[in-house]
């Protein structure tokens, strides 16, 4: 068994289907299912269930699908350290981060990071779904991660950074524009922008738990799957957007920022990264956040 073994069984458990991933690999069909045979043979266990319309996987295929995935990334992640050090770059650090992260502490982060290793490559990486980057920290595809609560792997350490306020993104017109700030309870029968909850489902859940602790229901008329397409339809007199306060430095016209109280809705900020197996760079980037 070898890594181009692991990437046809990857690209198929990926695909389910042999001729699409025949065709991404760039070989036949048949090769392709010669190869898996082979690979379950070599292994004595069957990685998939075959019928004449469906491909699926057996649970010991689950497992190694897990296991192809941390072997190919820590092999392209070796790659990329060999090319950047060969074009004078020592280290790569992968980060991902939500929105309001990447508006928030993360670049001043970077920053002191390279100030004290100006050598090294960062990645940044956007996520809407916390989980997702637990997924992503454990499988060894970033190195650090900033999320809204999750429910977190006993092999992610995840450390409290901040608490964040909520503002009110409202259309200029809108006859609370003109407020320094708002309560929760003030938005009661406005209609109102949401990310979809698939998005993020604990950022969504606590907005929800907010309101309906104001005592009452969202009354929702808009959803929007990034910040900026939530200002887009908050400029359009679709509804309000809720958003933490970090992500108050972008601006879009014909919408204004309002404070809402913080008693009424706080969002904590959490940094994760893997327990064990940690490169220099994620070390001493988290020596950074720490200081």
């Amino acid at each position: 068994m070898d890594l181009k073994d692991m990437l046809a069984f990857r690209t198929l458990a990926d695909e389910l289907h042999f001729g699409r991933a025949a065709q991404q690999l760039e070989m036949s069909q048949s090769a392709l299912s010669q190869k898996i045979r082979k690979l379950e043979d070599e292994l004595d266990v069957q990685l998939l269930t075959r019928t004449s319309r469906a491909v699926g996987l057996t649970q010991i295929g689950e497992l190694f699908l897990q296991s192809c995935r941390r072997t190919l990334s820590e092999a392209e992640r070796a790659r990329e350290t060999v090319l950047d050090a060969r074009d004078g770059l020592f280290g790569r650090l992968v980060i991902g981060c939500l929105g309001a992260a990447a508006n928030g502490p993360v670049p001043e982060l970077i920053r002191r990071l390279l100030a004290k290793e100006p050598g090294c490559m960062v990645e940044l990486q956007h996520f809407l779904d916390a989980g997702a980057q637990v997924r992503a920290v454990i499988a060894g595809n970033i190195d650090i991660g900033f999320v809204r609560p999750a429910a977190l792997d006993d092999k992610v350490v995840a450390t409290h950074l901040l608490d964040e306020s909520f503002k009110a993104f409202l259309p200029e017109e809108h006859p609370l524009a003109a407020r320094t700030s708002l309560r929760l309870v003030d938005l009661r029968e406005q209609p109102m922008v949401f990310l979809p909850r698939e998005f993020n489902p604990s950022y969504y859940d606590l907005i929800v738990s907010a309101c309906r602790s104001a005592g009452f229901e969202p009354l929702v008329k808009g959803y929007a799957t990034s910040l900026e397409t939530q200002l887009a339809l908050t400029a359009a007199n679709v509804g309000i957007a809720l958003l933490s306060t970090l992500n108050a430095n972008i601006s879009r016209t014909g919408v204004v920022a309002v404070d809402i109280d913080p008693d009424d809705i706080m969002a904590p900020l959490w940094m994760i990264h893997a327990r064990w197996q940690r490169s220099r760079l994620a070390d001493l980037f988290i020596e950074v956040a720490a200081s």
